[in-house]
């Protein structure tokens, strides 16, 4: 059975519109049918996805911002002996060894933002 769902909120930086798509088998397509109502995309919804999807041209640059962004805070944890973990999504994760009452406040000051 396979089962991939995916999002325009992101790289597409289409958050506030909800959108998604899911990827299966029928029969397991069948099975979201019936709680996917309240979720269901707007006329509205749909013809921005469509558009962003035109648009790949956007999307590569982003990719290619996000990659730089990422090579940027691995070259910071190793020169800063942080333990990091390598990561295919856009964002990476890392160990301060800071307390997060501390660091936090400071981070947000300079506009770095940690959920």
């Amino acid at each position: 059975m396979f089962l991939l769902l995916r999002t325009f909120s992101k790289a597409y930086g289409l958050a506030s519109f909800r959108v998604g798509y899911a990827i299966g088998q029928p029969d397991i397509i069948a099975k979201l049918d019936p709680v996917r109502s309240p979720f269901n995309n707007t006329i509205l919804s749909q013809a921005v996805a469509a558009i962003a999807l035109s648009d790949q041209d956007y999307i590569e640059a982003c990719r290619k911002a996000n990659e730089i962004g990422k090579k940027q805070y691995v070259e910071f944890c190793e020169k800063h002996n942080l333990t990091y973990y390598p990561s295919d999504t856009n964002f990476i994760f890392f160990d301060t060894h800071a307390d997060s009452d501390v660091g936090l406040p400071g981070a947000y000051e300079k506009r770095i933002y940690c959920p």
